[in-house]
């Protein structure tokens, strides 16, 4: 008999847990599983395999929250999945695992971002009210290793048995994009990749930029990504004051950014708080140098001038200095590109899914 795994997740397709999601869906076994995800929407890349099947559930008033559980526990009810899979964001994630609950069917709660970084309002409210879909889990799963989180979180983890299945990544497809040309031909051309949000630490790289500009690198950045509308226009405004319109492209939304890394010498990420990244996974599989700032992630995965630099100080001119070391020495390019893509293999999809299979068939021989 197969197994009934529901995820509940805001979208198919928009971010990295999205992705996650789908990939994991994408690759259970549909001879053993029956596999659906409870979402509001399919974003704007819903490839789902054919095995997997989408409920879509109308988001409703804003502030309408009962409402909005309501429906959910109604699907929960017919579904009567045999594990719920609570993923993000809060008002789906939350209203799944409270009614999943009630009815006694085990809940894995996701844990997909960092607690420790509050520099927005708006994301130290969410992680609060993250709080219930932790305290109803019976497990609580990490993407990344949960040793610099707050100590309540660490202790509730603790609790809940919880473990660390790092994201997969699909290292041969990857690998087999066909490489395609950045807009501008720089000397030097460097990218980044991601949502373009305050958290993303965007600022730090322009300036970064500039400083390399003035010193006379001929170097290019491209932005692979699209955000909030207002902070779109902080970061145009920035590149107008610093004067390196000729020098930046915003390129916006990009499915397969990835066939842009083999024209890239090097990846920016300046972000000041991350879970697992999947750009930084990927553009380990298809071996581009990654810059990264000195956060969790980049210290329990990476390794300083072995397969990434990674920048302890959010100053713009460190930021320059690592670029300029990148940029200036072809040899340290390639000693981090061959060792990126051989700890890109630990990250591969087959991986993560066997993991989590691993997971459903313990939490369910528990009960």
């Amino acid at each position: 008999m197969k197994l009934k795994i529901l995820h509940a997740i805001g979208s198919l397709s928009k971010g990295g847990a999205e992705f996650q999601c789908r990939q994991l869906a994408n690759h259970l076994d549909p001879a053993r599983y029956d596999v659906s995800i409870l979402c509001f929407d399919g974003g704007p890349n819903p490839d789902l395999a054919s095995h997997v099947r989408p409920i879509f559930v109308d988001r409703g008033a804003k502030w309408n929250l009962l409402s909005l559980y309501r429906r959910i526990d109604s699907i929960i009810e017919e579904e009567k999945p045999d594990v719920v899979q609570a993923w993000l964001p809060e008002v789906i994630s939350v209203p799944a695992a409270l009614a999943a609950r009630r009815r006694g069917i085990p809940v894995i709660s996701g844990h997909r971002n960092t607690l420790s970084y509050d520099g927005e309002l708006n994301k130290a409210v969410r992680d609060r009210l993250r709080l219930p879909q932790y305290l109803v889990a019976d497990r609580i799963i990490s993407n990344f290793v949960i040793d610099e989180e707050p100590f309540l979180f660490r202790w509730l983890y603790s609790r809940r048995n919880g473990s660390c299945i790092f994201n997969g990544i699909a290292v041969d497809a990857l690998r087999s994009l066909q490489i395609k040309e950045l807009p501008v031909r720089a000397e030097y051309r460097l990218i980044f990749a991601g949502r373009l949000a305050p958290q993303k630490g965007l600022p730090t790289a322009l300036r970064a930029l500039k400083i390399l500009v003035d010193q006379g690198y001929h170097v290019h950045l491209t932005l692979f990504g699209e955000g909030p509308a207002v902070y779109e226009a902080e970061l145009y405004a920035l590149v107008d004051e610093l004067k390196i319109e000729a020098y930046v492209t915003f390129f916006g939304q990009c499915r397969d950014w990835q066939a842009y890394a083999g024209d890239a010498t090097a990846l920016v990420f300046p972000t000041k708080g991350e879970g697992t990244s999947n750009v930084i996974l990927e553009s380990l599989a298809v071996g581009l140098p990654v810059v990264i700032s000195d956060i969790a992630m980049a210290r329990q995965l990476l390794r300083n001038g072995e397969n990434a630099l990674i920048v302890a100080s959010s100053h713009p001119a460190e930021w320059a200095g690592s670029l300029a070391a990148i940029l200036n020495d072809p040899a340290l390019r390639e000693r981090l590109s061959k060792a990126s893509a051989s700890l890109a293999e630990s990250f591969a999809v087959p991986g993560m899914v066997e993991q989590y299979d691993l997971l459903y068939h313990e939490l369910l021989r528990d009960l």
